[in-house]
């Protein structure tokens, strides 16, 4: 059941928004949506993708990280990729 418009909730919704608002990093969600994997495999590699973008936060200790990594947490991934399978 889609919670926030239209997606599981906020922070699935938020992550697609800023993957799909930048031609680059469509480019790369639209690639790992696309290949030839079970959608579980495909949600590990975006989750693994979108920590790469954040890893200088992530690697630090403190309270964006913390409040980074929950909220990273909450996202829905293989929705994500679900919904970009046939882009």
């Amino acid at each position: 059941m889609a919670d926030y418009n239209g997606w599981t909730n906020y922070e699935t919704w938020v992550v697609n928004l800023w993957l799909t608002n930048e031609p680059a990093t469509y480019d790369d969600l639209t690639a790992i949506a696309k290949r030839n994997e079970e959608s579980y495999i495909k949600a590990d590699r975006l989750q693994e993708y979108v920590a790469s973008l954040n890893e200088e936060i992530l690697d630090k200790a403190g309270l964006a990280t913390d409040l980074l990594g929950n909220a990273l947490a909450q996202v829905n991934w293989r929705e994500i990729v679900e919904n970009h399978e046939n882009d």
